[in-house]
């Protein structure tokens, strides 16, 4: 199948959607089908209802709600064809753990169900405020530049190539020796709800 950019599927198939209940409808009112009309008004009232939510699923999965399922999980909406973002169009952001990311799949930019991916970025001397998750799981993979990696009291330097398991649950903190920028992968998906800090923990 083609390839698609995230948001090219959702709007691909929310208009697939209404040209099918229209052609459906049509259909049945030129049999003069006594129950045309009802039919009809029900699926506008579905399109229309799946339009209307849309908007605010997109603010629940940019906000990281991952208790929010979506009209695209609900109705099967999900696209069919390959997804494929390219880093260099995704918005920088800081993050709650004070790192700059730019989301390269996750659930703002893709209809990701279990993991995302982002590259993190610190600069020289910078470092990420000291953090646990209790849902996710995280890999981070070092891309370039060098670091000071601390899982739970334990603390390694890290560099081009390096892979780290974070586990759920474990304190962790990266400290740039020099810049530095790094994959993370996170399953379930990230979420800024999932991130506790010492200050907030009561730590």
């Amino acid at each position: 199948m083609g390839m698609l950019h995230a948001p090219q599927c959702v709007w691909a198939q929310t208009c697939f959607l209404i040209i099918k209940a229209a052609g459906l409808g049509t259909s049945l009112a030129k049999r003069n089908d006594h129950g045309a009309a009802a039919y009809f008004t029900v699926i506008v009232y579905l399109a229309g209802t799946f339009l209307g939510r849309r908007q605010s699923d997109l603010e629940a999965l940019k906000a990281g709600r991952t208790d929010h399922r979506s009209c695209f999980h609900t109705f099967n909406l999900l696209p069919r064809g390959m997804i494929v973002n390219q880093l260099s169009e995704q918005k920088p952001f800081t993050t709650a753990d004070g790192s700059t990311i730019r989301s390269i799949l996750d659930a703002t930019n893709a209809p990701v169900e279990k993991q995302s991916l982002a590259e993190a970025s610190l600069p020289e001397g910078g470092e990420t405020q000291r953090h646990y998750h209790k849902q996710s799981e995280e890999i981070y993979f070092i891309l370039e530049g060098r670091g000071r990696m601390e899982i739970d009291g334990d603390i390694r330097e890290v560099g081009p190539s390096d892979a780290i398991l974070i586990p759920r649950n474990a304190w962790h903190q990266i400290k740039a020796v020099t810049d530095i920028s790094f994959l993370c992968c996170c399953a379930p998906v990230y979420s800024h709800e999932d991130t506790y800090f010492e200050s907030t923990d009561g730590v």
